[in-house]
């Protein structure tokens, strides 16, 4: 549900829970980032473990829900992007194509990467680019410390944007949204580029 916080299009949730979330969906967009803790995130029929510094995007009218075991930290941020400038929907627009193009472009290493995710489910024993394609059709990214501090800097500053409700916060909290959506494309794009690296080496070596 978007809770209503102030008069902008964009709503920010700073929530910490152990009771799991059942499937549901919702006319806006979303994206979550996982600050501590783990869980199970149920999407596009499958469920994959979520771990602390994983982002993804979920467009609307698309069921999602969330497994949970124990203690979990998460950063929601919700927004309608008809209400948005053009320059948001543009960068929504590059960043949800390169999920879409990049999952295309990794099916046949996603096959293989599926067969090697689970061997450990700690952080610190699993390859990240393994990672990476393995959690690709649910459109996931994993971010490293650095992005994972610069996005829940940014995801912080709309919130408290929203709390103090200060003179032009409807510009404050876009331009952070437009900040995040930068990073989270560029993120991307630095991504496809070591998976395609990565692929070539591992194909190499089966042939």
């Amino acid at each position: 549900k978007f809770q209503v916080y102030d008069s902008t299009p964009i709503s920010v949730e700073i929530w910490s829970d152990q009771v799991s979330v059942e499937m549901h969906c919702h006319r806006h967009y979303e994206f979550a980032l996982i600050t501590k803790g783990s869980c199970i995130h149920n999407y596009r029929g499958m469920q994959v473990p979520l771990i602390p510094g994983d982002v993804f995007i979920i467009e609307p009218n698309q069921p999602h829900g969330y497994e949970l075991q124990a203690q979990i930290n998460i950063i929601n941020c919700m927004f309608f992007p008809d209400q948005l400038s053009d320059e948001n929907n543009q960068m929504l627009k590059s960043t949800v194509d390169h999920q879409a193009v990049s999952y295309k472009s990794g099916e046949i290493k996603k096959q293989w990467d599926e067969l090697l995710q689970y061997v450990s489910m700690k952080e610190n024993t699993i390859d990240g680019h393994v990672r990476e394609a393995g959690l690709n059709a649910q459109g996931i990214i994993h971010l490293n410390r650095q992005e994972l501090y610069q996005v829940e800097h940014y995801l912080r500053e709309m919130a408290s944007e929203q709390e103090q409700k200060a003179v032009n916060l409807e510009y404050a909290k876009s331009a952070y949204l437009q900040l995040i959506l930068v990073l989270l494309s560029r993120v991307q794009m630095s991504r496809r580029e070591k998976i395609k690296s990565y692929s070539d080496k591992k194909r190499d070596m089966i042939y």
